[in-house]
This record gives C-alpha cells, structure tokens and sequence, in this order.
C-alpha cells in the first residue's frame, strides 16, 4: 500500500491542493471509487519521488470487489 501510505503521510487536504482537486476526490482513490486520471498520475508521480509507481496506484485505486 505504498500510494495509500503515502497520501496518508502528506495529508488528504494537502494532496488535493497540490493537485487541484478536492479531497473527497482524494478519499475515492483511496477507498478504490476512482481511478486519477493520466495527468493526475504523472503529478503523483512527480510527487512521489520513486515512494511509488504507477502500478502501485492502479492497484490501490481500482474498483475493490
């Protein structure tokens, strides 16, 4: 879970901002609502700094059965 632990460790409210997106939009990747889109991932990669990869946020934000 290293984009969940990630999010978690920089704060949901200061993801969003960075990504100018509101934060329930951050809580449903998190909870697997939603997927970010491409641009968005790029920006979270970006940020990341190698803390993640792009596998590891499809895997974490897919749709959870």
């Amino acid at each position: 879970m290293k984009f969940t632990k990630w999010v978690l460790s920089k704060g949901i409210n200061t993801v969003a901002k960075r990504l100018e997106v509101r934060p329930n939009t951050v809580q449903f990747w998190l909870y697997g609502y939603r997927t970010p889109r491409k641009m968005k991932i790029k920006k979270l990669l970006t940020m990341g700094k190698g803390s993640f990869s792009f596998e590891d946020i499809i895997k974490e934000t897919t749709r959870k059965q």
